[in-house]
């Protein structure tokens, strides 16, 4: 007898337990609409589909040969916005980072100095490709752009 009760109540228990997870999940009812042009409260507002347009003033446009995480290269034209770079204590710049306006991928993008094969500056054919001055051109860049006294350089 104490058997089938101990089994009843686990029995219940476990009908309790489902019913409680079913009752938690149940679809609520649909807010309803007062007037069909207008959308339901709890409906976030559509948005157009996202573009990212070329920066008004880019800080300079130049191709590139740029290898991603995985190590593809591809070839890139560039606008960039921004450069990231470390200061040191003898005012030196140390380029890590850059944000640009890709012109492959439509949009803007983060591009890690470090993984630049290539560089072909603004006006120069011959490309730059020896890693040392790839940064090289890029601490002169944060340099000129840093005496114009412009904010398109972040320091760390």
């Amino acid at each position: 007898m104490a058997g089938e009760t101990l089994f009843a109540l686990i029995l219940l228990i476990g009908l309790l337990a489902l019913f409680y997870i079913n009752a938690r999940t149940w679809r609520r009812e649909e807010p309803r609409n007062t007037a069909p042009d207008e959308p339901f409260a709890d409906e976030p507002p559509k948005r157009s589909p996202r573009r990212t347009l070329p920066p008004a003033k880019p800080i300079a446009t130049l191709e590139i040969e740029y290898a991603d995480a995985h190590g593809e290269v591809t070839e890139r034209r560039i606008s960039i916005i921004q450069i990231d770079a470390e200061v040191d204590e003898e005012g030196a710049f140390h380029p890590e980072s850059m944000r640009a306006y890709c012109h492959m991928r439509k949009g803007n993008r983060t591009f890690m100095v470090g993984r630049i094969e290539r560089l072909y500056p603004p006006g120069e054919t011959t490309p730059i490709r020896r890693r040392a001055e790839i940064y090289a051109w890029f601490a002169e860049l944060c340099r000129q752009v840093a005496e114009a006294d412009n904010s398109q350089v972040t320091r760390r």
